[in-house]
């Protein structure tokens, strides 16, 4: 059985859609004949602090629904700051680095990027030992922090960032990238690799009939990262509707959630509800009969396609985006729900007020709509056949 190694900063059971995508990927390699082993720092995301279970630990050799997973020890951090990022990313290359360099390694490997410093260093190594790269592609770092404000334009980070960028686009022998617009801007380092579309479609089984709860209020979710691109904090202190007849759920964690249960604490009965993080079965069960799903974005990031586009229309949630670029144009084009310009709270508290004059018969009609639409055109399986690379 050909085997190929796996290099990525998240994986189960961290949650997320970064953890999700790899190991959607790794099983899918696996039922296509490939023996997987996953490379990955010890499980600390969002939260930034090591799971129970994995404290005290250098690293950790286990196996996760089938899959080789290798563990190693990294410093956590969820904070906001590039350089504490960065020292976190350089802590899990201490024992990673050494692992790649002298330990017996297959021909093939996938290395997801970002983190721009782990894809760096990994393709380095990779490279030097004469090993096949394929590259994930899944944002455009620097591109993307720089349109976040997190770094800015100029300065030594933005530079080593641009020199990192460059050399793994042109050390890799095949780029699988998440967006046609991450292809694109690949395109313009005139990389030799070969490129190929390959986007977050969730491969999972949701066979359940879309239910809508009778009651006379629309309930609006957003599940998630609570974080900087996804700016929910600004949002709910943006955006005005009637709480009497809408509902807004908020569920996930991250570097928001504390701004955000500050401020639910100070208005009390104004429609919003912040559940905190919660597993994926449970998650599914308290958001199966809500109406629609929020996907935000804090401003428009070039390659950026959420991976909750495709995952909650696929449970047959109608989206209200915010979010512009590509992911703009998938909503509007499969008919998947509404679509608002970034920024523009005053058009969504529109939108809200809009549809929660929708009756529940209305609104399970729109469910089951945007359901089979999605489950016809979102194929992860199908989608993974047609990948030249993996190919035997």
């Amino acid at each position: 059985m050909p085997e190929i190694l796996i290099i990525t900063n998240y994986f189960p059971p961290e949650t997320g859609a970064a953890a999700n995508r790899i190991m959607q990927l790794a099983q899918l390699l696996q039922k296509n004949g490939r023996q997987v082993t996953v490379f990955c720092p010890l499980p600390n995301y969002p939260t930034g602090k090591l799971y129970p279970g994995y404290k005290n630990k250098l690293n950790t050799r286990e196996s996760v629904q089938g899959i080789s997973v290798v563990r190693f020890f990294i410093w956590p951090s969820a904070s906001k700051n590039p350089l504490v990022r960065l020292f976190s990313t350089a802590s899990l290359l201490l024992l990673l680095s050494f692992k790649l360099l002298f330990s017996r390694l297959p021909n093939d490997v996938v290395v997801q990027s970002p983190p721009l410093l782990l894809s760096f260093v990994c393709c380095a190594i990779l490279r030097l030992r004469r090993r096949k790269i394929i590259l994930n592609v899944s944002d455009l770092w620097p591109l993307a922090a720089v349109e976040l404000q997190v770094i800015p334009p100029k300065g030594i980070g933005y530079r080593a960032a641009c020199y990192f960028e460059r050399k793994i686009y042109g050390w890799a022998q095949v780029i699988l990238g998440q967006s046609e617009e991450i292809l694109t801007h690949i395109k313009s380092f005139k990389s030799k690799a070969t490129l190929e579309l390959y986007r977050n479609f969730p491969e999972f089984s949701h066979e359940a009939t879309p239910v809508v709860d009778n009651a006379e209020k629309v309930q609006i979710f957003y599940a998630g990262l609570l974080g900087v691109a996804q700016g929910i904090y600004r949002l709910l202190t943006e955006i005005s509707f009637d709480a009497n007849k809408v509902e807004i759920h908020v569920f996930g964690a991250g570097a928001e959630q504390d701004l955000i249960s500050r401020h639910l604490s100070q208005k009390p009965n104004c429609g919003i509800y912040f559940h905190g993080n919660l597993s994926r079965s449970e998650l599914q069960a308290r958001i199966e009969k809500m109406d629609f799903a929020l996907v935000p974005l804090v401003s428009r990031i070039y390659g950026s396609v959420p991976s909750k586009i495709f995952e909650y229309s696929k449970m047959g949630f109608p989206l209200i985006y915010m979010g512009g670029g590509e992911g703009s144009d998938i909503v509007r084009n499969f008919k998947l729900g509404y679509d608002v310009e970034t920024g523009d709270y005053k058009s969504l508290s529109e939108l809200i007020s809009q549809v929660a004059q929708l009756d529940s018969a209305e609104r399970l009609t729109l469910k089951s709509e945007v359901y089979h639409t999605a489950n016809r055109s979102f194929n992860a399986a199908e989608q993974f056949q047609n990948l030249a690379v993996f190919k035997n």
